[in-house]
């Protein structure tokens, strides 16, 4: 709070404040911090983006659509933008749309992150798009030495719920506790 005083837009300040609030599972507590930047500052896509995840761990689809749209108005060639709209798809079940934002965020971003592209691998194994998958083996095959290829893998259908699990359980205490909460997450993903 001592930051937010003495500088009241800091968004380093109104980051930390409300991650620490959405670590202890205090949505609506880090809902209010951003809230409170964008009233100094509303031009921030990435706020807004937060805002719609936040409102998503409370359930909040309607508004967390409301905030993605918002980010949209003032980024809308963001990659991240197109994440977050698959993300909401998925989370109302709609895995087509979600499929399709997953493609835009991949297009529009030319070195997009490999959870944009473990989620488009696991969009398009579960509804069996092809096209979806080719363009996800294309990126996956240059995985194969990390965890991220046994991902990979396993979302092309290479290897078995399993083989991934066993995979997932060797390293450190802490990859472990990584790797296994990845798999699991996209174990489940590939089942819903």
């Amino acid at each position: 709070d001592r930051a937010l005083k003495e500088n009241p837009a800091a968004f380093d300040a109104h980051m930390r404040k409300a991650a620490a609030k959405r670590g202890k599972g205090d949505y609506a507590g880090a809902i209010h911090d951003h809230n409170a930047y964008l009233a100094r500052r509303p031009g921030s896509a990435q706020m807004f983006r937060l805002l719609a995840t936040n409102h998503l761990h409370l359930g909040d689809i309607y508004n967390a659509q409301i905030y993605v749209a918002r980010a949209f108005q003032l980024e809308p060639n963001s990659s991240e933008n197109h994440r977050m709209r698959g993300l909401l798809e998925q989370c109302a079940g709609n895995a087509a749309a979600a499929i399709a934002a997953q493609r835009k965020a991949v297009v529009t971003n030319p070195k997009p992150g490999r959870p944009i592209w473990l989620v488009l691998g696991a969009l398009a194994r579960r509804t069996g798009d092809t096209e979806a998958l080719a363009l996800f083996r294309e990126v996956a095959r240059d995985w194969e030495s990390e965890w991220a290829g046994f991902l990979g893998r396993y979302l092309l259908g290479e290897i078995d719920e399993t083989a991934l699990l066993k995979r997932a359980s060797s390293g450190s205490i802490r990859a472990v506790r990584h790797q296994r909460s990845e798999a699991k997450y996209y174990i489940g993903m590939v089942q819903l």
